[in-house]
């Protein structure tokens, strides 16, 4: 099972120190959400990410030229869908069934939200196991399961045809206090998740 972080959607101190931690530590993806930060903000901070990292980081940030930065991934929305410049993975969501003809020009594709959201107050699940069955149909895309994944549920994400869960809500509630990370809390959690995913 290959595990994805979403990054908090603001800057954490030591924020590059943890990604290296991250990757360390057996997580395959870390995602880069900054919503309300510009890009030039984003710009600076991607400028001392380690190029080594670029093919495991995908970046969030719909009005960002990605091309100065060869082999990162891209996530678009549906309101900025299209990806022009070159880059390594590009992403989107799916949180309907019906935007599935919409997924073919990506290499990843986060379906959203599989379980009730835990970082979400009132972001409930709306996908039926029965609707999933692409994930086994079309095995060209990496589809990815959020929302509400911990690692008890890696074996159900497992039994739903996903080989590949996004991780947010279970490793930052309650480990961020003031921009810092509190580490005692977090390596736990991080033990926890590898044993799981190397379990699958």
């Amino acid at each position: 099972m290959k595990i994805t972080v979403i990054t908090p959607p603001y800057w954490i101190k030591d924020e590059l120190l943890l990604y290296g931690i991250l990757l360390d530590r057996g997580i395959d993806f870390i995602r880069i959400r900054k919503p309300t930060h510009t890009a030039s903000e984003m710009n600076s901070f991607l400028k001392s990410i380690p190029k080594s990292w670029y093919p495991k980081v995908i970046v969030h940030q719909p009005k960002l030229d990605i091309s100065s930065y060869p082999s990162m991934g891209v996530h678009r929305t549906d309101t900025h869908p299209v990806i022009k410049e070159s880059c390594g993975i590009r992403s989107t969501t799916m949180h309907h069934l019906e935007e599935l003809p919409h997924t073919s020009e990506y290499d990843q594709v986060l379906v959203s939200p599989i379980f009730d959201s835990i970082s979400k107050e009132g972001y409930k699940s709306k996908w039926k196991r029965d609707m999933l069955s692409f994930t086994n149909e079309k095995k060209e895309t990496d589809w990815i399961a959020l929302g509400g994944i911990s690692p008890t549920r890696l074996d159900q994400v497992s039994e739903m045809g996903f080989n590949h869960a996004a991780i947010m809500g279970y490793l930052w509630q309650d480990a961020i206090h003031n921009g810092n990370i509190h580490y005692d809390l977090l390596n736990p959690r991080l033990d926890t998740l590898n044993q799981s995913k190397n379990e699958i």
